[in-house]
């Protein structure tokens, strides 16, 4: 026997709309004019508490149809994204729980996306003073439960004359347990799709099928897993359903999940590469496929696509922020290969590096010790002093790659020998290191002289490198504790620096 009559379905949907809007986040509010409050009335129907619907439900049948009310972009659920005016009326509009009225909004054209689901809530949702819906601005927590209660007609408290508008709905909300699993709501809370699903689930008497949800074969969402707090939740409002009230527990032999599209979805720095089964590709390391290099970071399948310098074993690669590796290209003086490997493009160098990444690091050690460990080899270097008679203004690629030679044929050369030595293992490791060349005053002259180092920007700030500040300080008794040129900024430097 079917589960419930029309009206019961709908007012037991109607509920479950209610709480996905009152969603849960604790952001901070956007200033938001508040809407035009509606007279306090008492409505004909009494609050039902969670028990009582699902009590009611169970009356009629033992099997319940649950439409999906929500869904995802690409692959993608986004919990942490807010919901906005026009989501709530498309919520309650994909329930089927019309309100309709007489209220007619200026902003709302004929043809936008949104148009069917206000008017169909019209009745139940309220505009401001100049006639607008302004349905792309952010819900709040307090729209969202007066939305509620007005689609649900429940009986609501009178308002104290001081009171806020919003206050006979969410005392209504709390006194009936809607907010139970978001206890740093508050009434101007933006509301976000995580908390909003949890709320409303919990308003319905829609408990997740945990079994159910984990004995599905292939994710529905990439950036939502069982590690997620809302994840059980966010399923159960996600994958249309059929439940046997009696146990709880979804029919699986009617179920049939949304399958992920094949190939390469991408979001916010991430994406995956979804299989012909609806799989999700997780071996960590590069994949070929539509004919595209990708690097998979770990074993969750997540794909670097944030254009951004990655490691790979020993490789440096480029991750484009579509997911793929730069292949037969440049970024920043950087030149990649057809496979996507970082190279100078001089083997002679290449090989250079490579050995002295073989005698002063190890795989046990962090890409920063690695830094570190280059960085004192090459300040161990012997000193030359630069002829008074060479100023460079610039630094060219092939001039640095002349002076990383020469430095690392003969253990000995000049402040830009030692500057493009470092340049080059940095870069080696990853990092988008830059040679600079300009004057530095240091503690020996009053004057600033031609110089040489080497600049990477690091977690948002660009820190100085000079390795053969540091060689002088070592044969000149200079404490490279106090006088330290590793990782400082131009304003904590031991030297006047002024790139040219």
């Amino acid at each position: 026997m079917r589960a419930t009559t029309h009206r019961q379905r709908a007012w037991a949907l109607a509920l479950t709309a209610a709480l996905l809007l009152s969603g849960c986040a604790s952001l901070q509010p956007e200033p938001v004019p508040e809407p035009v409050p509606e007279p306090v009335k008492e409505a004909e129907a009494a609050p039902v508490p969670k028990a009582e619907g699902l009590t009611l439900a169970a009356a009629a049948g033992s099997i319940e149809t649950r439409p999906a009310y929500i869904r995802g972009s690409k692959g993608f659920f986004q919990p942490d994204k807010t919901i906005t005016r026009a989501e709530i009326a498309q919520i309650f509009f994909n329930l089927e729980l019309f309100v309709p009225g007489e209220r007619t909004f200026s902003d709302i054209a004929a043809g936008s996306w949104y148009h069917d689901a206000v008017a169909a809530l019209s009745g139940a949702l309220k505009g401001y003073t100049d006639g607008t819906f302004r349905p792309d601005r952010t819900a709040t927590v307090a729209e969202f439960l007066a939305v509620i209660c007005r689609v649900l007609t429940v009986k609501l408290p009178e308002r104290a004359e001081d009171a806020p508008w919003y206050q006979p709905h969410w005392d209504t909300a709390q006194d009936l347990g809607w907010l139970e699993a978001c206890p740093d709501a508050l009434p101007d809370t933006p509301l976000r799709r995580d908390a909003a699903v949890t709320i409303l689930n919990r308003a319905l008497g829609r408990v997740p099928d945990t079994r159910a949800i984990d004995s599905l074969e292939n994710p529905v969402f990439l950036d939502v897993g069982p590690e997620h707090p809302a994840y059980y939740d966010i399923l159960e409002a996600a994958v249309a359903h059929e439940c046997d009230l009696d146990r709880d527990t979804w029919i699986t032999e009617t179920l049939t999940p949304p399958q992920l599209r094949q190939g390469l979805h991408t979001l916010d720095g991430s994406a995956y590469y979804v299989l012909e089964d609806g799989s999700v590709y997780v071996e960590p390391g590069l994949l070929e496929a539509d004919g595209a290099l990708y690097l998979v970071a770990d074993e969750t399948g997540r794909i670097y696509a944030d254009g951004a310098l990655h490691l790979w074993g020993e490789d440096v690669v480029f991750a484009t922020e579509t997911g793929a590796l730069l292949t037969d290209g440049a970024w920043h003086d950087f030149y990649f290969d057809s496979q996507g490997v970082y190279t100078t493009g001089d083997a002679e160098l290449d090989g250079y590096i490579d050995e002295v990444l073989a005698a002063c690091t190890d795989e046990t050690m962090t890409r920063a010790e690695k830094l570190r460990a280059c960085y004192d080899y090459v300040r161990a270097f012997g000193y030359l002093g630069r002829n008074s008679t060479i100023y460079v203004k610039t630094m060219s690629p092939d001039q640095a790659s002349a002076y990383a030679k020469k430095i690392f044929a003969t253990g000995k050369g000049d402040c830009y020998n030692f500057a493009a030595a470092f340049y080059y293992l940095a870069r080696e490791l990853g990092y988008d290191a830059t040679a600079v060349v300009g004057t530095c005053g240091y503690v020996w002259n009053t004057h600033a002289i031609p110089h040489g180092w080497v600049t990477i920007p690091l977690d948002g700030g660009t820190y100085l490198f000079d390795p053969q500040i540091e060689n002088y300080n070592n044969r000149n008794g200079i404490s490279n504790d106090t006088h330290s040129a590793y990782q400082v900024t131009y304003a904590t430097a031991p030297a006047n620096y002024h790139p040219n």
